[in-house]
C-alpha cells in the first residue's frame, strides 16, 4: 500500500521512526537546545526535559546528541527499554557506553573505573554528557542513587559528568524518589503540543524532504489535521500518512478537509457518526459481513489500531488477520460510499 510514485515521492515523508533528516526546528527546539548547551557548558549536572507521549522527546535528545558531537564534549546516548532494569546493569551499560575496558561485578568497582574515564575526558578538555532517553522507566530509589552517586564525582571543584532525563510527565513523580538527587535538578523544561504556524511547516518541510515541493495539503486540511493531532507530531505524523494513502487509493491527489475527516475516524480521533452517511456500515462490520475476518479479530484489531495509532485497515494487516492485496480491494470497495 505504498504511494510514493502517485505523489512523486522519493521516500515515506510521516513514518513514524525517529529519522534527523526530517528534524524540523521549531523555535521550542532551539530555546531547548540552548537551555540543555547552557546546562552542559556551565556543568549544572542535571538537566530534565517533560513531555507527553509523541511530543518529540527522543527526536530532541537525538539532535542534541548530535550537537555534541565535537571535540569539546564526550556525549553517550542511553535509552532505558523497560522498568526492571537494575542497578548494576544500568551501570554496566554506562561504563560500556564510555568505552571502559574490563568491567567488575562489583558496584563501587565500576564507580571507581568509570570515574577514572571521566577523568581522562577532563584532562582532555572535554566536558562528559550522558542523554537517558524514556528516563520515566527508572521508578526505584536505588536506581536514582546510582546516577546521584555518579552526578557527585568532581574534579578541581567541576563536575565530571553532566546527565539529561527526557521521559514522560509521571518522570516528576519518580524522581521524588530520591529527594536529593531531584533538588539537583539545574534546568526543567516542558516540551509543548506546536502551534498551527508550526504544524504547518513541519508539514511541508516533510514533503520537501521526501522529494516533492508541490502543495498537497488545503489550507483547511492542515488546519483539521493541527486540531484532530491537538499539535503532536506523531499524531500529525499518522494523521498525514494515512490521508496520503487513502488520495492514493481515491486516485484523487489533492488532499481536503473531507479526507482529513474521515482519516480522523480512522485513527480513533473523532466520532464516525459526525462524518459519514448513517447508511454507511462500519467498516469493520463489513469485513465480518463478507468473511474476511471475525469478530474476535475485529476486536483485536480495534485494540492495536488505538496502540499504534494506525488505521483499522493497516492494523488488521500488521496482525496478519488479511493479506495486504484483499484489503486493499477491501478498501477501494468500501470508499465508493462518497463522503458527506
Amino acid at each position: 500500500m505504498s504511494y510514493e510514485s502517485f505523489y512523486r515521492l522519493r521516500e515515506l515523508p510521516f513514518t513514524s521512526t525517529v529519522d534527523m533528516r526530517f528534524y524540523f526546528e521549531t523555535d521550542q527546539c532551539k530555546n531547548s537546545i540552548a537551555r540543555l548547551s547552557h546546562a552542559v557548558d556551565e556543568g549544572l549536572g542535571l538537566a530534565v526535559v517533560i513531555g507527553e507521549m509523541g511530543i518529540g522527546k527522543t527526536t530532541l535528545a537525538k539532535k542534541i546528541f548530535d550537537t555534541l558531537q565535537t571535540p569539546r564534549y564526550e556525549a553517550v546516548f542511553l535509552s532505558i527499554i523497560h522498568r526492571s532494569v537494575t542497578a548494576s546493569w544500568l551501570l554496566k551499560k554506562i561504563a560500556i557506553q564510555l568505552e571502559v575496558s574490563s568491567l567488575p561485578d562489583e558496584s563501587f568497582l565500576l564507580v571507581d573505573r568509570i570515574y577514572n574515564k571521566l577523568c581522562e575526558f577532563n584532562e582532555e578538555g572535554k566536558k562528559t554528557v550522558i542523554l537517558v532517553d524514556e528516563a520515566n522507566m527508572l521508578q526505584a530509589k536505588d536506581l536514582l542513587e546510582e546516577f546521584r552517586v555518579l552526578l557527585n564525582l568532581e574534579m578541581n571543584g567541576k563536575k565530571l559528568v553532566n546527565f539529561f532525563f527526557f521521559g514522560l510527565p509521571e518522570l516528576d513523580d519518580y524522581l521524588k524518589l530520591d529527594e536529593h538527587f531531584r533538588q539537583r535538578i539545574g534546568v526543567r523544561i516542558v516540551l509543548h503540543p506546536i502551534d498551527i504556524e508550526s504544524a504547518r511547516g513541519y508539514i511541508e518541510y516533510r514533503l520537501s524532504v521526501a522529494g516533492t515541493t508541490r502543495k498537497i495539503f488545503t489550507d483547511g486540511a492542515i488546519k483539521l489535521t493541527h486540531q484532530y493531532s491537538k499539535g503532536i507530531p506523531r499524531l500529525i505524523n499518522a494523521i498525514c500518512d494515512n490521508a496520503l494513502l487513502e488520495t492514493y487509493l481515491k486516485k484523487q491527489g489533492l488532499i481536503d478537509e473531507n479526507i482529513i475527516e474521515w482519516v480522523a475516524v480512522e485513527l480513533g480521533l473523532k466520532e464516525e457518526k459526525e462524518v459519514v452517511l448513517k447508511e454507511r456500515k462500519p467498516f469493520g462490520e463489513m469485513l465480518i459481513e463478507g468473511k474476511i475476518i471475525t469478530g474476535e479479530q475485529l476486536e483485536k484489531g480495534l485494540s492495536y489500531q488505538k496502540e499504534e495509532s494506525i488505521t483499522l485497515g493497516q492494523a488488521l494487516v500488521k496482525l496478519g488477520f488479511v493479506p495486504k492485496d484483499i484489503m486493499i480491494e477491501q478498501l477501494k470497495k468500501y470508499y465508493k460510499t462518497p463522503y458527506l
